[in-house]
């Protein structure tokens, strides 16, 4: 069933009570069952988003621990002259 075929039916699924009050019974289930379909979709589409994220930030946590335990002196190094910068930089803004 194509919704839009029934009135001034929003394409992202809003419905408004003027557009309802048009539809008969079947057409009401036809549309609850369709947004039912698009909903399952966006909740998988977000589901899988999620776990690549999830995936994503394990591996940058696993390089990055592969990293710094490789390279301990230069990344203790880095993160002193990271904290005077910043203490130099926020120092500054006081004055």
């Amino acid at each position: 069933m194509d919704v839009r075929k029934l009135g001034s039916q929003p394409p992202w699924g809003l419905i408004s009570p003027r557009y309802l009050a048009s539809m008969n019974t079947t057409d009401i289930k036809d549309t609850a069952e369709e947004l039912q379909e698009q909903a399952q979709s966006w909740k998988e589409t977000a589901q899988e988003w999620q776990q690549r994220a999830k995936d994503t930030a394990r591996n940058a946590a696993e390089v990055t621990d592969e990293y710094v335990r490789e390279n301990v002196w230069s990344t203790v190094a880095l993160a002193v002259l990271a904290g005077c910068a910043l203490g130099f930089l926020l120092g500054r803004s006081r004055e």
